[in-house]
């Protein structure tokens, strides 16, 4: 839990892939359903397994919804809202799947983070853009059921407790971004 590649993100794992919608392509749902019953009959979390098929079908999700959610108001809103760490949150997410490693260090040319040189160089990869939008949507809707589970507590006199670490992971998007 200490070794968060952001303070600010919440993990892909708290993620309700049934919340966002169903899948739009009966084969992914029927996919979805033998995997969530495969991995919830085991009698201990296979965090790697459950964390690759999550965001496998995140992916699918994001696919079939994205178009639609990135027009919502809600969405531009939180965006416009979290863009100073969300931005470079989405990136470092990006490079680190690319180079297979969060340590940015070893990220050639972009061991330094630069808002600027980024955002160019997003204008001119559609690609890369839309791999950024992805860890962007699983942010809109981590923060969206983040929000709501903790108005059903509330309503049931529960008050959720966060807890953060005193610093910061070595590797992580905070790091890179303002490593001072």
């Amino acid at each position: 839990p200490y070794a968060a590649i952001s303070v600010y993100a919440l993990h892909p794992l708290y993620v309700n892939i049934e919340k966002i919608g169903p899948f739009k392509n009966k084969k992914d749902q029927q996919a979805y359903n033998r995997d969530l019953k495969r991995l919830n009959i085991s009698k201990s979390i296979d965090f790697l397994e459950v964390r690759k098929k999550k965001l496998e079908y995140l992916e699918i999700l994001f696919n079939d919804y994205f178009q639609e959610i990135e027009k919502k108001s809600d969405y531009k809103k939180f965006n416009r809202k979290n863009e100073h760490w969300l931005f470079p949150y989405t990136l470092f997410c990006v490079l680190r799947d690319k180079h297979q490693s969060p340590d940015f260090s070893q990220w050639k040319g972009f061991e330094v983070y630069n808002a600027k040189a980024m955002k160019k160089i997003l204008k001119g990869d559609p690609e890369l853009a839309l791999k950024a939008s992805f860890y962007r949507f699983i942010q809109y809707f981590a923060h969206q059921q983040l929000i709501e589970a903790k108005q059903y507590g509330q309503a049931k006199g529960i008050v959720l407790k966060g807890d953060l670490p005193i610093g910061i992971f070595r590797y992580s998007s905070d790091a890179w971004m303002a490593p001072e």
